[in-house]
Parts: C-alpha cells; sequence; structure tokens
C-alpha cells in the first residue's frame, strides 16, 4: 500500500556464481529485484520494496541483506558441490530418472532425441562434428545437479555453464540452454541451427512419446504441457524458417504398433498452427485456405497467406 524503494547489497564474492542463479534466488525467494549495469552483467546490488516508510530505513536495509546472505551462501554450496562432478558423470546417471512408466528413463529418451536429431540434420544437410548422441545426452544432464534440483526453473541454464566450464563450443553449450525454448508465449527462440534442430527434435519425441501412449490433453488439462511444446515447435519452424516435413517426421518416427494415434497427432499440431496464424491477424477463410490439409512444410505458410492476401 505504502510502497517505500531501498538499496541493498551483498559481498562480491557471490558473483562468482551464475547470474540467473542469483536471480532467480532475489526473486523468487525474496521477492527483490536484481540490478544490471551498463553491460547487461548482474551487480552485487539489489532493490528492496518495503510496505513501510520508516524514519531508519538502515535498519530494513540490514536486515534484508542478513535474510538475503544464507540463500546466496546455499546457491554457492550448491554449484561449488555441481562443479566436482562433470557433465559427462551426470549424462550416465540419466538412467536413474524415470521420464515416463511407458517410455523408460531420460537416458533412453535421450537417445531416441538424437535419432530424430540426426534425421533432421540430414535433411537440412547440416554438416557439424558433434556428436548427437552425446549433445541429447548433456542435454538433460543437468537434471541430476543439486542446483537444478534446488532450482527447477534453470534447467538447460545450468547445463550450459557446465559444459561451457568444461571446454565444449559455445554452439555446442548454447544448444542444451536453447533446446528448451520457447518456453512460454512470447519467449525468445533458440540462438541458432544446431539449438533450433533440438529443440525440435525434443519436442517431436514428446509430442510423439506421449501421444502413442495415450497421454493427450484433455479439456483444459495438459499436464505435459503438449500444447506449449506444439506451438514451439511450430514457431520455431515458421520463425527461422526451417524447410522440414512435419509430417514425414511424424511418420517415419512414429511407433508403427501405434500408429492409429499419428493421425491425431498431426491434426492436434494443426489445430495449434490454426490458432497461431489467426493471432496473426490473418482472416479465419485465409488461415482455413492454408491449412486445409495438415501442412508439410511450415517454412513458407506466412508466405503463402501473404501471397493469398
Amino acid at each position: 500500500e505504502l510502497p517505500n524503494v531501498l538499496i541493498g547489497q551483498f559481498e562480491e564474492k557471490y558473483l562468482n556464481i551464475p547470474q540467473e542463479c542469483l536471480a532467480l534466488t532475489m526473486k523468487s525467494n525474496q521477492k527483490y529485484f536484481p540490478i544490471l549495469n551498463k553491460e547487461n552483467k548482474l551487480t552485487n546490488h539489489f532493490v528492496i520494496v518495503s510496505n513501510i516508510s520508516s524514519k531508519n530505513s538502515k535498519n530494513i536495509i540490514q536486515g534484508n541483506e542478513k535474510v538475503i546472505k544464507p540463500r546466496l551462501a546455499d546457491a554457492e554450496f550448491f554449484y561449488n558441490k555441481d562443479k566436482l562432478h562433470t557433465i559427462k558423470a551426470f549424462s550416465k546417471n540419466l538412467n536413474k530418472i524415470i521420464y515416463h512408466n511407458k517410455l523408460g528413463t531420460q537416458h533412453d529418451r535421450a537417445f531416441r532425441v538424437a535419432k530424430i536429431l540426426s534425421y533432421i540434420s540430414k535433411k537440412l544437410n547440416f554438416s557439424t562434428e558433434i556428436d548427437f548422441e552425446t549433445l541429447a545426452l548433456y542435454s538433460k544432464a543437468d537434471l541430476l545437479s543439486l542446483m537444478v534440483g534446488e532450482f527447477p526453473d534453470l534447467q538447460g541454464i545450468m547445463g550450459r555453464h557446465y559444459a561451457l566450464g568444461e571446454g565444449h563450443t559455445k554452439n555446442f553449450s548454447d544448444a542444451i540452454e536453447d533446446h528448451y525454448k520457447p518456453k512460454f508465449s512470447g519467449d525468445t527462440l533458440p540462438r541458432d541451427t544446431l539449438g533450433s534442430m533440438l529443440s525440435i527434435a525434443d519436442k517431436i519425441e514428446t509430442l510423439i512419446g506421449l501421444f502413442s501412449i495415450d497421454e493427450k490433453p484433455t479439456g483444459l488439462k495438459d499436464p505435459f504441457g503438449l500444447r506449449r511444446n506444439a506451438i514451439g515447435l511450430i514457431r520455431i519452424m515458421i520463425e527461422r524458417k526451417i524447410p522440414l516435413d512435419l509430417v514425414e517426421i511424424i511418420d517415419t518416427f512414429y511407433p508403427k504398433e501405434k500408429s492409429k494415434n499419428s493421425d491425431e497427432l498431426k491434426a492436434f499440431i494443426n489445430d495449434r498452427l490454426i490458432n497461431y496464424l489467426k493471432e496473426k491477424e490473418y482472416s479465419s477463410q485465409q488461415v482455413e485456405a492454408v491449412t486445409d490439409s495438415i501442412p508439410s512444410d511450415l517454412h513458407n505458410i506466412i508466405d503463402k497467406l501473404e501471397a493469398l492476401k
């Protein structure tokens, strides 16, 4: 009711922790605002919003500085503990994390993602020295870290930091973080082609796997975030203009013994596509004209709509 803005600070030594961890600790646990400098780097100052305008605001600042210190010390402890292990060591334990009781472990899932990623790379004539199985495994490795155990929102972000710290290339490390993108409506897309390909492979594997065991969204319930996955897939392929035949990929990787559900998955993706295009302010008739049958190629669908217009 009476917001009073104050500035606190913490010890500079904590700035050695990745800034995403510190920002998340400040925002989610304490409701503080982190302060960045002109280079977009985190500083050791933060904004406190007090509900009273005290004559002695120094006490409020000191109280908040006292509260944040153990939070940052926890983050430092988790980060240092994680660094005692390699990302390879984390990835070897993915077979201990059940992804779904009908779909196996995260280790099994990573290999399925790698197969789709390899297929996509051939279709796009993308040449790289990177081993796709290693990339797929490492992309999920930080699920075993203490940092992600404490702050689930940091999955992918910590994987990128740990990979960079071990000397992996920038595009390999960026792909680890970016394969979760876009995480929400309006979120940024993967930075480069490798990240986009891994994100597409991961999202297709999720959709195929869960549809094949009848874990489909119903009404308002979507516990596995399949709508978000489908919209993310559509956004990457359209906005990054990636020329892949989505129907062909689904037909190739959908389990043959359960292929009766594959048409439902295609229709589900098409419904999300129709909503996405209508939000772009194309008329219902224009959208229906280009989505009457499930489009195989999404990369040029905006060009088709513009031509039609």
